[in-house]
């Protein structure tokens, strides 16, 4: 969350999770542009075409103990990784942190791998949708 917009892109969040992924055990799927026409995800395309980055739609999934019911808790959410523009209401020196509209897919990707070490048992899902 700390990167710029040129560091910090939708494929380097994607790498990112998979990375997670590896660490803390769970599954993941990273949809790219093709997919996300399939899915009919339009706004989350025409929101992308803002962007020289294609979006992406991470998925992260940990299904816990199959023996043990259950219920699914989801995070989903947004990660916008470039200055969307139109109007802009924040004065000077809050340009600064303007990188922190992406912080709500960092802080999920880690909640992920954070219930994943904790004692709770359950089924976890995270959906992002990365521009």
């Amino acid at each position: 969350m700390n990167e710029p917009a040129n560091i910090l892109n939708p494929e380097s969040l994607a790498e990112h999770a998979k990375k997670a992924a590896l660490q803390y055990g769970f599954s993941i799927e990273v949809h790219s542009v093709d997919k996300l026409k399939r899915l009919k995800m339009e706004a989350l395309l025409a929101v992308g075409k803002g962007s020289k980055s294609d979006p992406k739609l991470i998925i992260m999934r940990y299904m816990g103990n199959p023996d043990q019911k259950h219920e699914l808790t989801a995070l989903v959410g947004k990660g916008l990784t470039f200055d969307t523009g139109g109007y802009c209401i924040k004065p000077g020196p809050g340009m600064v942190n303007m990188k922190n509209d992406m912080g709500g897919v960092c802080c999920r990707d880690r909640s992920h791998g954070c219930h994943l070490h904790s004692e709770t048992e359950g089924k976890r899902s995270g959906h992002h949708c990365c521009c």
